[in-house]
């Protein structure tokens, strides 16, 4: 009898400690669920800071290797340019700098996959000029290379721009119009309703919600592209994580009130 008291003495010990650490998690889940927006909207934030800071950025991908005399890269872009897209500035053409970009490619390799080059523009005005050059007429063809002009954006934008396109389709078979603007949201137009989105993750949240109105042989939800989505961002996560402690909690309930 005496063992199993000590028996029990120990387990509701392991209990109330199981049951400390509950509380625990409890509460570093309410503080994420507390400060999880504020901390998702200063993301976007420095994003756009980093956005914005690359915006007189353009990389230029294909320019053969050794082009440039004494490795002035600078001074290749400034003489090259203007003559390759054949287009003249109002201002002088002036570059703060540029460089080619590291690669781990061996130097074997580097004369059928050039180093790319990123340069930064001394006016904006020149670096939209150069870009809508290069939409409409890119690539370009220089000494038997493909050369290809891009903007500088922020890893997570690139993600999104790599994100949408893998969208159209679905949006085609919807027969939903669309289109992306810089630097990376896509609209729709569903009948007379619009609609931006910022985040693919959101767009394909509602082409599901339209997949499944479909299947169920109902007409689209109109209301839905009026009304803003309420979607958190990872949203399972929290709620799986919450939904786990509240089951660890009620079965230490129940220990307690079996054992007692």
């Amino acid at each position: 009898m005496k063992t199993i008291r000590m028996d029990l003495n120990s387990f509701h010990t392991k209990v109330e400690i199981l049951d400390q650490r509950t509380t625990f998690l409890e509460e570093k889940l309410d503080n994420a669920e507390y400060w999880g927006p504020d901390i998702w909207h200063l993301k976007q934030k420095v994003i756009d800071l980093e956005d914005r800071a690359r915006r007189n950025n353009i990389h230029f991908y294909g320019i053969p290797e050794k082009m440039e005399v004494n490795n002035d890269v600078k001074n290749l872009l400034l003489t090259l340019i203007p003559r390759l897209l054949n287009i003249s500035f109002v201002h002088p053409f002036e570059l703060q700098r540029a460089h080619r970009i590291r690669s781990r490619t061996s130097t074997s390799t580097l004369a059928s996959r050039p180093r790319s080059i990123i340069a930064c523009l001394l006016r904006h005005e020149q670096v939209r000029q150069i870009l809508t050059a290069a939409r409409k007429h890119g690539p370009y063809d220089l000494e038997g290379h493909k050369v290809f002009i891009a903007a500088d954006f922020s890893a997570e934008t690139n993600a999104k721009l790599k994100a949408f396109p893998q969208l159209r389709p679905r949006l085609r078979k919807g027969d939903i119009k669309y289109g992306l603007l810089e630097p990376a949201t896509m609209w729709i137009t569903m009948d007379v309703n619009s609609r931006d989105y910022t985040e693919p993750e959101d767009l394909v949240r509602f082409l599901d919600s339209l997949d499944e109105q479909h299947m169920d042989s109902a007409p689209p939800d109109k209301t839905s592209m009026n009304s803003p989505l309420q979607l958190q961002k990872d949203p399972q996560s929290h709620c799986t994580s919450r939904l786990h402690v509240r089951t660890l909690r009620n079965s230490l309930t129940e220990i307690k009130q079996s054992t007692a």
